[in-house]
């Protein structure tokens, strides 16, 4: 199945509401976002796609370095999670978005994407690695 920047935005976009991130400056854990992901159904790949569209898009400011670090919400995306999804995507394209969901989470995606393992986080953290 095709995935289109609208599926990936909207599920980014989901996960930032489902995080209560409402304001520009609101911190999102790239581990939380990586942890919440599968629930999506979309793959890996979709979350790498989406994190570059975002960020290119300006919905979060700048590049975050590593896995620690969090992604921070933009003006722009705090305007963006302010309005509702039908007036972001409009009728047609919000029940595309949601068909195509519901579909991609019926197939199982529940392992935790490589690279994003919060104990590996926190072991880094316990060694004297970054407070993220």
């Amino acid at each position: 199945m095709k995935i289109s920047t609208a599926v990936r935005e909207y599920a980014v976009m989901q996960i930032c509401r489902d995080h209560r991130l409402d304001a520009a400056g609101a911190e999102l854990p790239l581990y939380d976002l990586a942890e919440a992901w599968p629930q999506t159904g979309l793959r890996e790949e979709d979350l790498e796609f989406a994190l570059s569209e975002m960020i290119g898009a300006g919905f979060f400011k700048g590049l975050p370095l590593n896995p620690e670090s969090p992604l921070v919400v933009s003006e722009i995306g705090a305007e963006m999670l302010e309005r509702s999804p039908l007036g972001l995507f409009g009728m047609d394209e919000y029940l595309r978005i949601n068909v195509a969901l519901k579909k991609l989470r019926g197939r199982s995606h529940s392992r935790p994407l490589s690279g994003f393992s919060r104990d590996q986080g926190q072991e880094r953290r316990a060694a004297g690695g970054s407070r993220f």
